[in-house]
């Protein structure tokens, strides 16, 4: 019997708040000068008393229901001691036996297996400091010290327990892949793993060939997803190195190299019983009213799965298209005005998919700041529909409209681009072209535009000329027609 991976995900997500979980010290400690977010309360100095963040006990009863989690109006803060030197109270406020969300799950995409991973609890805890090394920032080059920036220390995080259900280190990615998707349709955090906003710790053993479970290894801050993936492949192959010379695997708390491509050894890990909680005595029971879970819940959107399978299901697009429309939930909602006002789904799809999409990359804006609206995506498509602006004419009135950041009409006088040429105003067009094309007009001519290339340039050319304004397919009927009656 081989061995069965068995891996299991603690993802912290810190809480999209303006101020920490206990105190008023603002959150936007990125780019900020070391220690100047920090209060008596937050460094834990002696007679400051901590207060709860309602917007972040709110975020996490949001997400825990948006997790399939039973929510607890009832709950406690525990202290959890250990002593690090970027954690300044040497105990971080955390919660134990009563977490705010308890068994839930997360259901991966159909094309990662479709498994439904399940979840084990959804608790708050305010974040550590920052530890700054000299190996890591230019200004201590050459120190053989550290510094410590407590500027991070008590933002509000809520640290996601899934139970030991995944079994592929592609299952895990997947698994906080979906996880930020989530949390970013919620608003609760933005989910950014670049800059700490979401990191994980990786539970994982491998089974014995009896069945019975192995020894549990934790690596700590995994703080992107390829690095998620490489750690536990090179945990999986160490592990299953040492069993299969006859060893045993130690347990214990180990860190990735990145640079390296290896797991290292840091410290025995520790069971719940070291950390030696006992209720916080500075922190009553947090109670939220039934009332206000009940609006929390009614407050609760559609789930990007959810709308993912609607958008196949209801309009009939792609799973590829209805994927890349639901993974934000502002262009989920973009898209879905845009069909609200009488916009055709799949019309409606391509334009923010190929083209929506683009400006805002190319902008560095999200969709929904771009100087568009749905009514004018709508229009788009029904010029095109009609072959009043060819689809090429269409997108570069849409271009000028983002450039300039004027109106769909502005932009067409802007650009130039009236109504659509044909008929005898582009049979006109095209004698014109050909006049100023003679020796490409004799080859053809006399034979010698065997495979069509020098019709193809012509009609490039006409295109060009019409400014997009002509129908592809009616310029090349008439251009065959005016070039063997010329």
């Amino acid at each position: 019997m081989s061995r069965q991976v068995v891996i299991g995900l603690e993802v912290h997500v810190q809480v999209a708040s303006k101020s920490k979980l206990f105190c008023s010290c603002s959150t936007d400690y990125i780019g900020a000068l070391p220690n100047t977010h920090v209060c008596p309360v937050c460094l834990g100095l002696p007679g400051a008393l901590p207060v709860p963040n309602r917007a972040a006990v709110e975020a996490a009863v949001l997400t825990s229901f948006g997790l399939g989690c039973r929510v607890a109006g009832r709950t406690r803060f525990h202290r959890k001691n250990y002593f690090y030197p970027d954690l300044p109270k040497a105990y971080q406020i955390s919660q134990f036996d009563l977490p705010i969300g308890r068994d839930g799950e997360m259901e991966l995409p159909a094309e990662a297996g479709g498994r439904r991973i399940r979840i084990e609890r959804l608790h708050l805890e305010e974040d550590a400091g920052k530890l700054v090394h000299g190996a890591s920032d230019g200004r201590l080059a050459g120190s053989d010290f550290s510094l410590v920036d407590y500027n991070r220390g008590g933002v509000p995080l809520m640290e996601i327990v899934s139970q030991p259900d995944l079994t592929t280190p592609q299952e895990a990615r997947e698994y906080v892949v979906r996880l930020r998707q989530l949390v970013r349709y919620l608003g609760v955090s933005d989910g950014d793993m670049e800059n700490g906003s979401l990191r994980a710790d990786a539970n994982i053993s491998l089974s014995h060939p009896d069945g019975s479970l192995g020894t549990k290894v934790e690596i700590k801050n995994l703080n992107s997803l390829r690095s998620l993936e490489r750690a536990l492949e090179y945990e999986i192959l160490r592990q299953g190195r040492i069993l299969d010379e006859g060893g045993a695997v130690v347990q214990e708390t180990r860190h990735w190299d990145d640079g390296e491509g290896v797991t290292r050894s840091s410290r025995e890990k520790e069971a719940a019983h070291d950390y030696r909680y006992f209720p916080d005595p500075d922190l009553p029971p947090l109670v939220v009213e039934d009332r206000r879970i009940e609006e929390i819940r009614m407050s609760l959107p559609e789930l990007p799965w959810e709308k993912r399978r609607r958008f196949e299901q209801d309009w009939g697009l792609s799973p590829e298209d209805a994927a890349v429309l639901a993974e934000r939930r502002e262009v989920a909602e973009f898209f879905e005005a845009c069909v609200a006002r009488g916009g055709a789904p799949k019309s409606a799809s391509l334009w923010v998919r190929m083209d929506l999409l683009r400006l805002s990359r190319e902008e560095g804006v999200p969709l929904t700041s771009l100087p568009v609206l749905p009514d004018d995506v709508v229009a788009l498509g029904e010029l095109t529909e009609s072959k009043e602006l060819s689809a090429t004419a269409a997108k570069a009135v849409l271009d000028r409209m983002v450039r300039d950041r004027c109106s769909l009409e502005e932009a067409r006088k802007r650009t130039g681009i009236g109504g659509r040429l044909a008929g005898e105003a582009l049979s006109a067009l095209i004698r014109q072209v050909l006049e100023g094309q003679q020796e490409v007009l004799e080859e053809i001519r006399s034979g010698k535009d065997k495979k069509g290339a020098k019709l193809k340039f012509l009609q490039g050319l006409v295109m060009r000329a019409a400014r997009g304004q002509a129908d592809p397919q009616e310029v090349g009927t008439l251009l065959q027609d005016l070039v063997r009656g010329a």
